[in-house]
């Protein structure tokens, strides 16, 4: 495997960089290891299931899933891990540490990977690929949150009705549905909305941002739905009362 890198000086003793992706890494061996997510390089192959990893030390966390084994307790909450450098990245929860900076713009950040992630806004990299389509992205996670619009798969379903979702965070918006948790509020008036949408468009009744003339009698409204229920009082010979006879 050829190494593609550069070297760099940084504020927190970043050595090398990698060239495919711009992420940067202590040593050369560290880099070594993350060059075998571009190439699909895994030779460290799990005994009690089909997974493979690129360090042995990855594999070395995967197998404590299979024997349940969280050995590393946070003090402070009780919370454990399967690694000791996932302990130290949530104990910065408490801590409010950020160690790691960009050196960009400043911005803080309490472990390498985000300051890793951060970096392509500046560099504008978008070093994973769809095959399908081409369409470009910062984060391999995306990339694969992105292929399963291709073949239709969608993981993450509600255990409350039959619905399902590409992306986990809909699932939890969705969830709101049965819940009933409103968690949107106006501030002009108090009103509580399940979604951010709803929440924005109910806005625009304080603001007036959005005017809707009425062409026939020059009545204005805020919300289309109000505007669509108006009409019915210009139509003639309606076979219902008019639904917005309050609007009238």
């Amino acid at each position: 495997m050829s190494l593609h890198f550069t070297e760099v000086s940084s504020s927190h003793k970043m050595a090398v960089r990698c060239d495919i992706c711009k992420r940067l890494y202590a040593s050369v061996s560290i880099l070594k290891v993350h060059l075998r997510t571009h190439t699909g390089e895994r030779p460290f192959p799990c005994s009690e299931c089909p997974k493979s990893f690129t360090s042995s030390g990855d594999l070395s966390r995967h197998s404590r899933s299979h024997s349940g084994a969280r050995p590393f307790e946070c003090q402070t909450c009780g919370k454990a891990f399967t690694d000791r450098g996932n302990l130290n990245r949530h104990k910065r929860i408490h801590s409010q540490e950020k160690p790691y900076s960009c050196d960009e713009c400043g911005m803080t950040f309490s472990n390498r990977f985000h300051v890793n992630s951060h970096m392509l806004i500046h560099t504008g990299e978008k070093p994973f690929k769809c095959e399908e389509c081409g369409q470009t992205f910062r984060h391999s996670s995306a990339l694969n949150v992105h292929k399963l619009i291709h073949n239709g798969e969608k993981l993450y379903s509600c255990d409350q009705c039959d619905k399902k979702f590409l992306r986990k965070r809909a699932l939890v918006a969705h969830r709101r549905v049965h819940d009933k948790l409103k968690l949107f509020n106006c501030e002009y008036c108090g009103k509580n909305y399940t979604y951010r949408s709803g929440l924005a468009k109910h806005r625009l009744s304080h603001t007036k941002e959005m005017r809707i003339p009425c062409e026939q009698c020059g009545k204005v409204f805020y919300s289309r739905t109000h505007f669509k229920n108006h009409q019915c009082c210009h139509k003639k010979n309606l076979k219902m009362p008019c639904r917005g006879d309050k609007s009238c």
